[in-house]
């Protein structure tokens, strides 16, 4: 396994909570949130996709970065990202196939653990696929406040072929590839308790979203960098003949 699966199952444990039905208006932006690390330390927390309803004590918080020393990622500010495809080199990658870019999360406020909340991750990288397989962290009252996290699509516990009932929702195609060139769509969801003990989910009452792109090509910045790399390793070449 790439990963355990006692961050999902964590949340899992129900309690009791009375939902708060009213409405309130969301503001979306997408510079940062310092408050969230996402679990690690070094993730980019700007620019993020940043979900705040201040009325239902909610915030919800998606992003993108590069895994370890792999590229940055680039942004246009609205959403959406740019990341290098290809396999992952740091453990448990190569031999267990990450991509090179994890999508990071974040649920926080002071009413947090009165929702349920759904996490939709892509697998198909063909754009606007439709299907959107998802974690559900049902009976949030056990729910760490903040939680938060830095996933990867080569995650065992993501891949679609593990089918654990009421926890994992299979989409139905196949495994993900890193190598792949594409688009995928990540969804963070708010919803209302609905149910005995809250099981159910009931109106959704926020959301956040965005797209990452992957590609063969490095982006602009990454080829700067890496000419300049090379420019240098010259220099210092010609410095010792000298």
């Amino acid at each position: 396994m790439k990963r355990s699966l006692v961050p999902a199952l964590a949340l899992l444990m129900a309690g009791v909570a009375t939902p708060l039905t009213a409405q309130s208006a969301c503001t979306t932006s997408f510079t940062g949130f310092p408050a969230a690390t996402f679990g690690g330390s070094g993730i980019p927390n700007n620019p993020v996709q940043v979900t705040q309803c201040q009325q239902l004590g909610l915030t919800l918080v998606l992003g993108a970065s590069q895994r370890f020393s792999n590229p940055p990622l680039t942004n246009d500010g609205n959403g959406t990202y740019t990341a290098l495809a290809g396999i992952d080199n740091n453990p448990p990658s190569p031999a267990d196939p990450y991509a090179r870019w994890n999508f990071n999360w974040y649920i926080g406020g002071t009413n947090a653990r009165n929702y349920n909340y759904r996490l939709f991750y892509d697998f198909n990288p063909a754009a606007s696929n439709g299907g959107l397989g998802w974690v559900r962290t049902v009976g949030s009252f056990a729910l760490p406040n903040p939680s938060q996290g830095s996933w990867n699509l080569g995650m065992d516990f993501l891949d679609p072929i593990i089918d654990i009932p009421f926890v994992i929702d299979d989409p139905n195609y196949p495994t993900f590839d890193p190598n792949a060139v594409g688009a995928y769509s990540f969804r963070l969801a708010a919803y209302e308790k609905d149910g005995a003990l809250g099981l159910r989910d009931g109106n959704r009452i926020a959301m956040a979203s965005i797209m990452v792109n992957t590609t063969t090509v490095p982006e602009p910045s990454t080829v700067a960098l890496m000419a300049a790399g090379i420019l240098g390793l010259a220099a210092a070449a010609r410095r010792r003949r000298a």
